[in-house]
């Protein structure tokens, strides 16, 4: 996740490896083992060494960069995960009293053109005047497709800074927000027939409505959706008698703010809380037992005090275990 002023810091990675003896040839049934049963591999080596490696963990500090028993190696580098940084939504969000709603421009384009993959993104609450529902489920609906999310982690402001409130995935939130609020997923429905509702199947070619293998479409019509998306929710005044609207710098929307009771209760327990705790004094044996232990795929790392720090991902850790096994280094 790339840094910036409030953002999460750069994320670490805790690595197992196993290091295959020198002269080994690759065995068959380890790309098997590598895609299938990783999870299972690693946590027997654990306990198998248990003993050894909590020996050999004593002492040993936050800051360590790696430590190897024998064939078994501890490797505590940094490591990047892609993401989005929380100002690369701004122009999705921009409900902040600084920016005029409706004021999409240049850094919304950037933002859904870049092709670099995006894992994860911050969607800060603030003080839960800073998101609204209909553009949050943008997030989950349109930047999700176009630059793959995988995971969605909230922070609000707090005495130490944002703390963490949980993490999602972009599916769950989009259909629990769409459960809640169906008018958002009709606004999408009816911004998506705004640009492509004039093409015929039995007459549209590829050149007509260009898709990427992985379901993006061109960013100019990304673009677009999302104007037709916000036209679909806004109105000078809110309908008589319609719920759920509100007044923004002199335009109306069929929203709610955002804040971490309303999205404990839209996600219920599709909303990710487990955390694991990282602190300057937090010994690596315990903090390589927390992230091997936890439950999920992404691990949110946060300091005693629930501040968030980054976000890190406990498949690679397993994965490359077994890859360095298999290139016998």
């Amino acid at each position: 996740m790339q840094n910036q002023p409030g953002a999460a810091a750069t994320p670490q990675r805790i690595e197992v490896v196993l290091q295959a003896p020198p002269g080994q040839s690759r065995p068959d049934w380890l790309s098997a083992a590598t895609t299938v049963i990783w999870p299972l591999t690693a946590l027997i080596v654990v306990i198998i060494l248990r003993q050894s490696i909590a020996e050999a963990l004593k002492g040993l500090g936050a800051r360590a960069k790696s430590l190897s028993i024998g064939f078994l190696a501890f490797d505590f580098g940094e490591a990047t995960l892609k993401g989005l940084t929380p100002g690369s939504l701004d122009d999705i969000r921009d409900t902040a009293s600084h920016v005029p709603v409706g004021d999409s421009g240049a850094a919304l384009t950037a933002t859904l053109s870049d092709p670099a993959p995006a894992e994860c993104t911050v969607v800060n609450l603030g003080d839960g005047t800073e998101w609204i529902t209909s553009r949050l489920y943008a997030v989950a609906t349109l930047v999700a497709r176009m630059r793959g999310l995988r995971v969605i982690v909230f922070t609000a402001s707090g005495p130490g800074g944002a703390q963490f409130v949980g993490s999602a995935e972009p599916e769950h939130l989009r259909w629990a927000l769409a459960a809640t609020y169906p008018w958002l997923e009709l606004a999408l429905v009816r911004a998506w027939n705004n640009q492509a509702g004039a093409l015929l199947p039995a007459t549209v070619e590829r050149t007509d409505m260009p898709l990427s293998n992985n379901g993006q479409p061109d960013p100019w019509r990304a673009v677009q959706t999302f104007e037709a998306y916000k036209r679909e929710l806004q109105a000078p005044v809110a309908p008589p008698g319609a719920s759920g609207w509100l007044d923004l710098s002199g335009k109306c929307e069929r929203a709610e703010w955002v804040t971490p009771a309303l999205l404990t209760h839209v996600l219920g327990d599709r909303l990710n809380q487990g955390t694991v705790q990282h602190d300057f004094d937090t010994a690596g044996e315990e903090m390589a037992r927390r992230v091997l232990r936890f439950p999920l795929d992404y691990v949110p790392i946060v300091d005693r005090s629930g501040r968030f720090l980054r976000i890190v991902t406990r498949r690679e850790y397993a994965g490359r275990t077994l890859m360095r096994v298999a290139d016998g280094r």
